[in-house]
């Protein structure tokens, strides 16, 4: 092969490589979620549909995958409250923002929209912000939908994990780091922000590279046994409220 001809197809080889890398697709599920931001699933439990959920949840591909585990520990738990789960894979703060502005009309069915009153929200995002944001555009989105939820109960988000190391493309852990840094701060500030609550995913998950989904040269998504840590801390969630 002529030495100019292999340089530029090997320059192009890496140049798609970086760019599925800093695109957030290297993170793609292999099967696609199964809801969508206008079609929550609303479950209670396992009694079937209802009108106004108790804790309406907004998710990437995590929470897509984490789905029926959380549906499972609920039921261990022996929670009763309904839910309304809202998960799409590849999903960014800012395209839940409907969801977080919108109130439901009383007595009316969910549809994209967070009751007004009795509610926890939890928010299983930022995993593509950090993906394909510089810090300076994510953490508006971020107050943006801390804004939009001002009104509702309790508010509770999850930080990120941690886990991974040089198995992840620079510079996706030290935004991830940067990224649960302002989580804490805005956890600090109660005087904006009195109703939101953390819940360190980053903690529970560190010493943990098991929960990765390694096995499948996959160091964000999780393993069967991630999935499962990860469905507990999602359904023990709502008790931050109240920590």
């Amino acid at each position: 092969m002529n030495i100019t001809r292999y340089r530029r197809t090997a320059l192009a080889a890496l140049t798609l490589t970086v760019a599925a890398l800093t695109s957030g697709c290297w993170i793609q599920p292999p099967e696609a979620a199964p809801f969508g931001p206008h079609t929550p699933t609303v479950t209670d439990s396992g009694t079937g549909p209802v009108t106004e959920p108790s804790v309406v949840i907004a998710a990437d591909s995590l929470g897509a995958w984490a789905q029926t585990a959380v549906k499972a520990h609920l039921s261990q738990i022996g929670a009763t409250v309904p839910w309304s789960y809202n998960a799409l894979a590849g999903t960014q703060v800012d395209h839940w923002l409907p969801l977080m502005e919108n109130r439901c009309t009383p007595g009316a069915p969910v549809d994209n929209c967070i009751p007004a009153d009795h509610v926890t929200f939890i928010g299983e995002l930022l995993t593509n912000d950090v993906s394909n944001q510089v810090f300076a555009d994510l953490a508006p989105d971020l107050h943006a939908a801390l804004t939009a939820l001002a009104d509702v109960d309790c508010v509770v988000w999850l930080t990120l994990n941690i886990e991974g190391g040089d198995m992840r493309p620079w510079p996706y852990n030290t935004r991830t780091r940067m990224v649960n840094d302002e989580l804490l701060r805005l956890d600090a500030d109660e005087v904006t922000y009195p109703n939101f609550h953390l819940v360190r995913w980053d903690q529970i998950s560190d010493g943990h590279p098991e929960y990765l989904n390694l096995i499948n040269n996959d160091p964000i998504h999780y393993s069967d046994p991630g999935n499962e840590a990860f469905a507990d801390v999602v359904a023990h969630a709502p008790e931050a409220c109240t920590s």
